[in-house]
């Protein structure tokens, strides 16, 4: 009888899982009974599952239940054979190797205090590059930590975090039992970080095995999407935070917090993001009236694009790249057009300084992504830019780098046009009304999100 279980969640990605379980049944020492839990998929993974891997245990879910809520049909039906001491948790456009699950194993049946067992994720469009082994929360206010983040190092011990990513992670059935399965509530993002606290707070170690190799798609480092970022990303944290932390913590995460995210709502409305901002105020609305599971968009659309044809300017000799808050692929893919666009131009990129082994052949200008809310070095920041005179600036989306020049240049991810804009630093008063606006809005609704945390203690 087998000891392991190997779960995928699967949902519209046909190519992607039928790679993953072509490797999985390559290799040699494959002692896993694989299970796919398919998430109402609308294109032909079910069909195509089921005609090349008809021995592999296919469970359907009638609705899309996100992450969360497949990887909990899938361990709730595992559980209920009470054949199994270990399951392996695998994304399904995640890629393993043969000795992936059995570092994992190793490190499981050295110590039984393991209850999670996560793998170091190398980066699979950048493969030298580390997503993270494993992370660890800020107590400061809400964010985390990833550990060895985009580093290019080859660690090999043991790493003792707060919580590994279930891409690739090993659980141990019988704490599980213990702790229970996800937090239902949350269905995308979030889960496998509230998943860690619960296991150490029932005394249980989460631990990153770097000689446990996976590839994955950076969680940074690829375009997530608004929702994600803006909707999930808010109300699943504050969720998470009201179920770990202690009032005395609390007070200061959560206001610091909601600072933050009334100041981006503002910057978002003063330039006609409506679309973010509304997901903004969406998240802390359903925080705040207990609304879980996948979003209901209602009236909330998605901006319009505003061009309708490409716009080039006459030459620029300095082109400044801002990548900050813009993945790596969508920004390779900005600066393949404007190599395009203007082979003769010099092109600058601006990011934070941990990514910089994902540019290392670019010519880089570098900030300190830890100070960047901070007003006086960001305004720091701007001047010393605006004194290296670019012609224009080039983003995705708008952050407070685009006054640097007299003129920003958007690229629409989706269009794949370009639309100018006049900019500069004459128009940085909306920087200013963003961040007052912001802290008046956030001493007010403070109150009525404190208090609505204590609603959330438990599950």
């Amino acid at each position: 009888m087998k000891r392991i279980a190997a779960l995928v969640v699967n949902w519209n990605k046909e190519k992607d899982v039928l790679i993953l379980l072509s490797q999985l049944k390559s290799f040699s020492d494959n002692s896993y009974d694989i299970y796919i839990v398919d998430n109402a998929s609308t294109d032909n993974s079910v069909r195509s599952i089921q005609k090349k891997h008809p021995d592999i245990n296919l469970i359907l879910n009638r609705v899309n239940l996100g992450g969360t809520g497949g990887f909990n049909t899938g361990l709730e039906f595992i559980c209920r054979k009470n054949q199994y001491k270990y399951v392996w948790l695998l994304d399904n456009d995640a890629r393993v190797t043969d000795t992936t699950l059995k570092e994992l194993v190793i490190a499981m049946d050295v110590n039984k205090k393991i209850g999670l067992a996560g793998s170091r994720i190398q980066d699979i469009d950048k493969p030298s590059v580390i997503v993270e082994t494993g992370a660890n929360f800020r107590w400061d206010t809400i964010g985390v930590i990833p550990v060895n983040r985009n580093s290019m190092e080859n660690p090999t011990r043991v790493l003792d975090v707060d919580y590994v990513a279930v891409c690739s992670a090993l659980v141990r059935v019988s704490a599980m039992k213990q702790v229970g399965v996800m937090d239902d509530r949350i269905f995308l993002c979030w889960d496998d970080m509230d998943w860690g606290l619960c296991f150490k707070k029932q005394g249980y170690r989460v631990v990153a095995v770097t000689k446990s190799i996976a590839y994955h798609g950076s969680f940074i480092e690829r375009d997530r999407g608004d929702v994600s970022n803006y909707y999930y990303g808010i109300r699943n944290a504050l969720l998470v935070y009201s179920k770990h932390t202690p009032v005395h913590k609390r007070l200061r995460i959560f206001f610091n917090s909601l600072r933050y995210y009334q100041k981006l709502y503002f910057f978002f409305i003063f330039h006609n993001n409506k679309f973010a901002a509304g997901l903004i105020q969406k998240a802390l609305f359903d925080y705040y009236h207990s609304r879980w599971g996948k979003i209901r968009l209602g009236k909330l659309k998605m901006n319009s694009p505003q061009i309708k044809k490409h716009l080039k300017i006459k030459t620029p000799k300095k082109i400044l790249v801002s990548l900050i808050g813009t993945s790596y692929t969508n920004g390779m893919e900005i600066i393949s057009q404007l190599n395009e666009l203007y082979p003769q131009s010099k092109i600058h990129i601006l990011i934070t300084r941990d990514r910089e082994n994902y540019f290392k052949e670019y010519s880089k200008i570098m900030i300190d992504g830890q100070k960047s809310n901070q007003m006086v070095y960001l305004f720091n920041s701007l001047v010393t830019l605006y004194k290296k005179h670019f012609d224009i600036v080039v983003t995705s989306m708008p952050t407070p780098f685009i006054y640097v020049a007299s003129k920003v240049m958007f690229y629409n991810i989706n269009s794949h046009l370009f639309s100018v804009q006049n900019t500069g630093l004459f128009r940085l008063h909306r920087i200013v009304l963003s961040n007052m606006l912001g802290e008046l809005t956030a001493v007010l609704f403070f109150p009525f999100i404190l208090h609505r945390s204590f609603k959330y203690k438990k599950k």
